[in-house]
């Protein structure tokens, strides 16, 4: 799930522009995309001004503290640090990942942890529909390593057959 993220153009705490995506913003400035996405995650300038996102709200969802990490954990899946940042994460490997406090931490396990119950206390979290990027509560169960094994696509790790021509 990708939210369209809008850029702001600020100095000294004052909004300047906003553009509708950071390839906008990023030629308006005549800048890389890549330097202007670094600038805005360690809240550094970037060609004289101060950037961020400024996400669009996303009906339904609701935030919560994380139990264990001092983040809040949205409904879709999206994460609020600290330092006021809101991002669904980094994907590796199709997952959404994010890092706290040096260390990476999956997004649908923060979003796990945070709203669903594990009386059973099953060790790894499932996405439903198996889309590793969609983080949204309803998608997301406990589950045990053969509960995942269970769910998953039959026909991606099936091994190729040859086929045999008929003489």
């Amino acid at each position: 799930m990708v939210a369209k993220r809008k850029v702001l153009q600020m100095k000294d705490g004052q909004i300047l522009k906003d553009y509708n995506s950071i390839t906008e913003a990023s030629k308006a400035v005549n800048r890389a995309q890549s330097t202007l996405s670094c600038a805005i995650k360690r809240n550094i300038k970037c060609a004289g001004y101060q950037w961020q996102y400024l996400f669009v709200d996303i009906q339904n969802e609701f935030w919560c503290k994380h139990p264990i990490h001092n983040v809040d954990v949205s409904s879709v899946g999206r994460i609020k640090l600290l330092s006021g940042a809101t991002t669904f994460g980094s994907k590796q490997q199709g997952y959404c990942n994010i890092m706290i406090n040096s260390k990476s931490y999956r997004v649908s396990r923060l979003v796990a942890e945070t709203y669903l119950e594990n009386p059973e206390d099953k060790p790894t979290v499932d996405h439903i529909n198996r889309i590793r990027d969609d983080n949204r509560i309803e998608n997301l169960r406990w589950a045990t390593h053969s509960e995942q094994m269970l769910n998953r696509n039959p026909y991606k790790h099936q091994k190729k057959r040859k086929s045999r021509k008929n003489i």
